[in-house]
Formats: C-alpha cells, sequence, structure tokens
C-alpha cells in the first residue's frame, strides 16, 4: 500500500470517527429529552409537548438522518 493510500484512509477513518462522534451527540440530545426518532413532538390537541426541547430534537432528528 502506497503513503498516498494510506494517508487517504487514514483521513477517511478520521472522517467517519467524526460522524460517528456526531451520531452519539445528537442521539444524546434525543435521550435527554426521552424521545426517539418518530415519535411525536406533539400532543392530541396538537400543542407541543412540555418538557422536550422542541428545536433540539428537531435539529438532532436532522442531522441523524443527514447520514442515512
Amino acid at each position: 500500500m502506497t503513503d498516498e493510500k494510506k494517508n487517504q484512509a487514514k483521513k477517511l477513518m478520521k472522517e467517519l470517527d467524526s460522524i460517528d462522534e456526531q451520531i452519539f451527540d445528537n442521539e444524546l440530545i434525543l435521550k435527554e429529552n426521552n424521545i426517539g426518532m418518530n415519535e411525536p413532538l406533539v400532543d392530541d390537541q396538537d400543542f407541543p409537548l412540555s418538557g422536550i426541547d422542541i428545536y433540539a430534537v428537531t435539529s438532532a432528528r436532522g442531522n441523524i438522518r443527514r447520514f442515512f
């Protein structure tokens, strides 16, 4: 394996680690708010659920979906 290919492989591994870290951080936001990727953010009367940071959850969901 040439040095160029080794460097490229190392760069790709760093990118993968960065993506894994970003996904983990965003999943942590969801866990802190006790919500997953698919649950509604509003109640039966279409009011936002209390105790949930709607903006942070929406942003985290979008960030996670961006990688899949």
